[in-house]
Parts: C-alpha cells; structure tokens; sequence
C-alpha cells in the first residue's frame, strides 16, 4: 500500500471512530442505557452497510426507522442471552 493511501485512510478511520465516541459519549451522558447505546450503534452499523442503497435522505429516514424496529424485534428475541452477556460487561 502506497504511504498516501496509507495515510488517507487512517484519516478516514481515525474521524469514523472519533465521531462514533463523540455520538456514544454524548448518549451515555444523557443517561442512556447500556442496552440502548448497543441497540444505536447496531443500527448505525446496518445503516453503514445500506449506505450504497440509501443514497436518497427520503429512503435513508424510512430504512432507519425500518432498522431500528428490526433491531428492537432482534433485541427482544435475544433479550435473555444479551442481559447476561452486558451483566458480565459491566
């Protein structure tokens, strides 16, 4: 890998991940719960890989409340197995 592709994409990674802690940390201040802070950051990672799909701001809002619902749905199937792995967590 060329040093200039190399150092793009480091840019890219380190603002991608700065800009996921600044959205967490501003959730948790807000006195989210942990349960909800996993939920936000699986539906932002489902929504990354729709991003191609959703290149339309219309379709983007519909697909992330269609998300979000899936996710919610996926949750509570799950909810036993999840509690107890985020009981270990904290």
């Amino acid at each position: 890998m060329s040093p200039n592709v190399k150092d793009n994409l480091e840019v890219v990674v380190e603002k991608a991940i700065r800009k996921t802690f600044k959205r967490i940390i501003k959730k948790a201040s807000k006195g989210e719960s942990l349960e909800n802070l996993i939920k936000s950051l699986i539906v932002e990672k489902v929504m990354s890989k729709l991003k191609i799909v959703l290149n339309r701001t219309v379709v983007k809002a519909a697909m992330k409340k269609f998300v979000q619902r899936a996710v919610d749905k996926a949750w509570e199937r799950n909810r036993k197995i999840l509690m107890e792995i985020i009981g270990t967590l904290e």
